[in-house]
């Protein structure tokens, strides 16, 4: 961890930061190991340019972050003090400035309006958002990242393989979601930062919705999308399908699956976003799919904490994106249209990108699913 907190402070120094206080449990977890459902209370990773960390957290939280990381520094708000008055006290510890610069994450989710503006106004400071930045630090990586995501991705591959083998007429929603979940942590999943997505007939339109008691008919359509995690790491699946696909839905799949190979193969280290875009979106133009494309082709993978796996801000396939993908990033790549009478149609991996190559740690099956 202490490389990782030595390139924060690089980014710090670019900036002329005096401290950085960090919010994003991503960023948090990325940097001390520490993570815990209660990120969406007020909380601070306080970092100057030398000397230890410091947490601001909840005094409830404390034993577990201290036998989660070695970081040495707390300021407990609670029941001694409270969050405003943990925030003086650690900006007095870590910095004597009247008008400190102090660098932030203006793009973290959970991080409310009211904790910037008493953040600002305690400190009579200048507020720097260095979320890009600090965003850009997790795009690649580490051999040990890509190990969890590998292990995640064997789960979740083993898991769907076992669950369409023991699909049937009359199942629930409810109950493919649980046997997927089941079969994840039987082959060394942790608790999944989502529920696997299960979803038949009408409902197959829908998205980031629970499954529910509907059960598969004759002729629905079915949508399949889960992950397993391994640490903070998750690597995801989608496949779709029907209990029996008439030709129509047969064909489209067909072109998903096209689509899907031809991001898939332009996929290699120092390949522009927005040029593997363009291979898919290209391909659907030509077929008439282009229209039900609402999905971008990719995002990046990483740390994630619910309700969502993704990092899409660190890196992602879209048409405007002009970045080079490096060696070591991580992608969820996606090849899914909404179409208006079956709903989501097409796939989802997990790849690696590699110097000459993308390579699958979710390579199921890229057959559409059918009973």
């Amino acid at each position: 961890m202490k490389d990782r907190i030595a390139r924060l402070r690089q980014v710090m120094a670019a900036h002329d930061l005096d401290l950085a206080f960090l919010s994003s449990p991503q960023t948090i977890a990325y940097l001390t190991n520490f993570g815990s459902t209660g990120y969406y209370l007020p909380h601070f990773l306080v970092l100057a340019q030398e000397g230890p960390e410091t947490f601001v957290i909840r005094d409830f939280e404390v034993p577990t972050l201290e036998q989660a990381t070695a970081t040495p520094g707390v300021m407990a708000w609670g029941q001694e003090r409270t969050f405003y008055h943990a925030l003086k006290e650690v900006l007095a510890k870590h910095c004597g400035k009247d008008e400190p610069r102090i660098g932030v994450e203006g793009a973290s989710n959970f991080t409310p309006y009211r904790n910037i503006l008493a953040l600002s106004a305690i400190s009579g400071g200048q507020l720097v958002d260095i979320s890009p930045d600090v965003e850009a630090l997790r795009r690649v990586k580490s051999p040990s990242e890509l190990s969890k995501i590998e292990t995640a991705g064997r789960a979740t591959v083993g898991a769907v393989e076992a669950s369409i083998k023991t699909l049937s007429i009359g199942v629930s929603e409810k109950q493919l979601s649980l046997e997927i979940l089941t079969g994840m942590i039987d082959r060394g999943s942790d608790f999944p930062v989502s529920i696997p997505y299960v979803y038949f007939g009408d409902r197959t339109r829908l998205a980031m919705q629970q499954p529910t008691d509907a059960s598969l008919g004759a002729k629905d359509p079915i949508y399949i999308e889960c992950g397993a995690r391994c640490g903070y790491y998750t690597a995801a699946l989608t496949r779709t399908g029907a209990a029996q696909p008439d030709q129509e839905y047969t064909e489209i799949y067909g072109h998903m699956r096209s689509a899907f190979d031809l991001m898939l193969g332009s996929l290699r280290a120092g390949a522009i976003s927005a040029d593997v875009d363009a291979q898919a979106r290209l391909y659907l133009r030509k077929h008439g799919l282009e229209k039900w494309w609402f999905h971008r082709g990719g995002y990046s993978l990483g740390i994630g904490f619910t309700p969502g796996w993704g990092e899409g801000m660190v890196l992602d396939i879209s048409p405007d994106n002009r970045m080079a993908i490096p060696e070591g990033a991580v992608l969820h790549l996606v090849s899914l249209i909404r179409h208006h009478g079956y709903g989501f149609i097409g796939m989802s991996e997990t790849v690696i990108v590699e110097l000459e190559r993308a390579r699958s740690v979710t390579p199921f099956s890229r057959e559409c699913i059918m009973l």
